[in-house]
């Protein structure tokens, strides 16, 4: 019912934040493109942020974005008053909303008022093991394939844990050569 507000949801790691950042940087910049972070989102500074949005000038048939990453820590105040906001949402806005997995964290109201998207770590070994190859060999450190997809594998196919993985197995490699 409201298409102007998106809950990207699903497991860590796996790009939501990337993917609505890339589509509000791809439709606003400047004072038009507000970013918040889940945990620090309370009622007060919900407020703050939503005059901000609507009152944000931005270039003609240009739009207002809000990205609020890890939605689903917000307070339950801030979701309460969020929902008021999401049925008066400016023309010309958009809010995007990013959570991992669980849907007992929210308001119960709450979810009735995005589009939900769910992003799933199925598939991901593959991609996110070309792009751990990618990063290794930018750094100069060998990394086959094989390895690179066992990594993915053990990090659940969640990207962020394994270039995390790579980045200890790199300073591992560093230590023992010094």
């Amino acid at each position: 019912p409201f298409p102007s507000a998106w809950l990207l949801e699903g497991p860590s790691g796996i790009g939501k934040t990337s993917a609505a950042l890339a589509v509000a940087g791809a439709l606003a910049s400047g004072p038009a493109l507000l970013h918040m972070i889940g945990p620090a989102v309370t009622a007060d500074s919900l407020r703050a942020v939503w005059d901000t949005l609507r009152l944000a000038s931005w270039k003609p048939g240009g739009w207002r974005v809000l990205v609020i990453d890890e939605a689903d820590a917000m307070t339950r105040a801030a979701q309460v008053l969020a929902l008021r906001f999401l049925e008066s949402i400016p023309p010309r806005a958009i809010v995007i909303l990013t959570s991992n997995e669980g849907a007992d964290s929210w308001e119960p109201r709450f979810l009735s008022r995005v589009k939900r998207l769910h992003f799933t770590a199925q598939g991901m070994a593959a991609a996110g093991a070309q792009r751990l190859v990618k990063v290794a060999a930018a750094e100069g450190f060998p990394l086959d394939e094989k390895r690179a997809v066992t990594m993915m594998r053990e990090a659940g196919n969640n990207l962020r844990g394994a270039l995390q993985a790579l980045e200890l197995d790199m300073l591992s490699a560093t230590v023992e050569a010094a």
